[in-house]
């Protein structure tokens, strides 16, 4: 299973960097706000919700738009912290103003000296995601882990964010794979919440 998931992550990545590389960059700026809108438009998130966001790497639906509306909003948004050692994430305070430092996996994101919170709902980056709600990671079961060790706290909400491209009717599902609640996409927003 784990050379087969090798391979569906490499055919992932190529299918992701294609779909991006075929806009412009208006086109792109266009369909990451028509993301960013739908969640705004849909979701209704409590004033005390704690929004954990990701920074973007290269082709990955970029969520600042999003965190930076909901900071407007007054929610605390926070930001995934990668540890040596431990593969659960921690998440750090972020503000649109915030310097930012290279982490572990060559992420940016938020210094020591900003406080850690355990957020109410998490945007999540994926790969690609089936019919289940399951999402296609990078491999390194942080979010898995991280999602089951939150879930043990309180109750949280899942939303990847993804292209429509992303939609896959299957692939190899593992034990401790976490599936997502919701994935938000430029064509629709897809409820898994009644199949988990």
């Amino acid at each position: 299973m784990h050379s087969e998931k090798l391979l569906l992550r490499s055919r992932a990545k190529e299918q992701r960097k294609k779909f991006y590389n075929s806009f412009s960059e208006t086109e792109l700026l266009k369909l990451q706000q028509c993301i960013s809108w739908r969640v705004l438009d849909f979701f209704k998130f409590k004033p005390s919700d704690i929004i954990a966001g990701y920074w973007p790497k290269s082709d990955e639906v970029d969520p600042r738009p999003l965190l930076e509306n909901l900071s407007q909003q007054k929610h605390e948004i926070v930001l995934p912290i990668v540890n040596k050692g431990n593969n659960v994430l921690l998440f750090r305070r972020w503000t649109p103003h915030s310097p930012l430092k290279i982490g572990l996996y060559k992420n940016l994101e938020p210094f020591e000296n900003q406080p850690t919170f355990v957020p109410d709902v998490l945007f999540i980056p994926l790969l690609n995601f089936n019919k289940q709600g399951h999402r296609l990671g990078y491999g390194g079961g942080y979010y898995d882990q991280t999602l089951a060790a939150l879930k043990k706290i309180k109750t949280i909400t899942t939303i990847g964010l993804a292209y429509d491209i992303q939609h896959v009717n299957q692939f190899p599902i593992e034990p401790h794979d976490e599936a997502l609640q919701w994935v938000v996409t430029e064509k629709k927003i897809y409820n898994f919440s009644e199949v988990i």
